[in-house]
């Protein structure tokens, strides 16, 4: 199976809280991403529901377009430095 890397921006405080749950469940933040994406992939949906109510999800944000539009901005300035 060929594998590939995929990186992506998150808070540093989020990410620890991450690291240190998926150890005390034993696995690494690798493991339980990819059970993740084989969650969503074999269900063909995101396996909880959001909704609007979900303001602890949206930390310094406004709304979920919000953080997309932030990081349609930061793969856009991304792609202009790497020209």
């Amino acid at each position: 199976m060929s594998m590939s890397s995929i990186n992506f921006r998150i808070d540093s405080k989020l990410k620890e809280e991450m690291k240190d749950t998926c150890n005390r469940l034993g696995l690494d933040l690798t493991s339980a991403f990819t059970i993740y994406v084989r969650k969503v992939v074999s269900e063909q949906r995101i396996p909880f529901e959001i909704s609007v109510s979900d303001n602890s999800l949206l930390g310094p944000y406004n709304s979920f377009d919000d953080i997309l539009r932030e990081i349609d901005e930061e793969i856009y300035a991304e792609n202009l430095s790497n020209k």
